[in-house]
């Protein structure tokens, strides 16, 4: 008897917890009808402001500006990506105002006509987390998009990007610094290999074979193997500063501005949705000050 009298006041506990939230639940969906109802009884208002708001926002593609859009992929070696950002940021300032394309073409070193053709230059770091290699990181890495109106300007503006970017003082000093660094290892790296070369002709001439399968030159044990493995390794460095040398460049495209074969911005897809959708807004407002009206 207990037990029982104890079932029922648990679930009268949980009838008094529930219920709240199902009157919540159940005034929800009376307002939910009563909006819908409401729509319909109202609905060519509703439809009339949506498709005039949708009309004005299909006209726009007649109306405004067409231009290019494109974005390109950027590594920087020695420079931090959050500074090419901010140099980005300062060419974009001359873009928006009109009277500084003389100026914004002297950076780029493209013709006025050109600069009077681009209409932004935005960067942003990328936030993907991968590596390109042990010394390049993320944080190196950094998108930049571009809108032009013409798009016979693509590889001059991305040139001109790189090399604003590229010959800046502070680029400069450390590319110059960088190749200074790598020349001195590279001498120091070509006097081993020269010390190298000698030891093995001492070793090719004076080893004497024994059953341990090393040899001795001058009573001391040599490892003719650990001669040659020095020698690939030398090597491979010697390969790895050649390679630095012939690539010095501050600043790398990855993925390069690629036009489209038709303007691709604005997207008048997504205005039109906009425009749609903000009408559909409106018109709902209307809708509510009628009735209250």
């Amino acid at each position: 008897m207990e037990e029982t009298n104890k079932n029922r006041a648990e679930e009268i506990d949980l009838f008094t917890f529930l219920k709240p939230l199902w009157d919540v639940i159940v005034r929800l969906f009376r307002a939910l009808g009563s909006f819908i109802a409401l729509i319909r009884a109202n609905i060519v208002y509703v439809l009339l402001i949506t498709v005039a708001a949708g009309v004005i926002g299909f006209s726009l593609r007649f109306i405004l500006p067409k231009a290019y859009r494109s974005e390109a992929v950027i590594v920087t070696h020695e420079l931090p990506a959050k500074l090419c950002v901010i140099l980005l940021d300062n060419l974009e300032e001359l873009v928006k105002n009109k009277k500084n394309k003389s100026v914004l073409a002297k950076q780029l070193d493209i013709t006025e006509e050109q600069a009077a053709s681009v209409v932004a230059i935005r960067s942003q770091l990328t936030k993907d987390s991968f590596f390109v290699n042990d010394r390049d990181t993320i944080r190196n890495f950094f998108t930049i998009t571009a809108v032009y109106a013409d798009s016979g300007i693509t590889a001059a503006l991305q040139k001109g990007i790189v090399d604003y970017l590229e010959n800046n003082n502070y680029a400069l000093k450390r590319r110059e610094a960088k190749r200074k660094s790598l020349l001195s290892l590279k001498a120091n790296l070509d006097v081993k290999l020269k010390s190298l070369d000698s030891l093995k002709m001492i070793v090719n001439n004076s080893i004497i074979p024994r059953s341990q399968g090393q040899g001795i030159i001058l009573g001391e044990p040599v490892d003719p193997v650990k001669v040659y493995e020095a020698e690939i390794n030398y090597f491979k460095e010697q390969l790895y500063l050649d390679e630095s040398l012939a690539t010095l460049d501050n600043v790398e495209v990855i993925q390069p501005f690629i036009t489209t074969s038709k303007p691709n911005h604005p997207r008048f897809n997504d205005i039109l949705m906009y425009f749609l959708g903000g009408g559909f807004l409106i018109s709902l407002v209307g809708m509510y000050f009628r009735k209250r009206a």
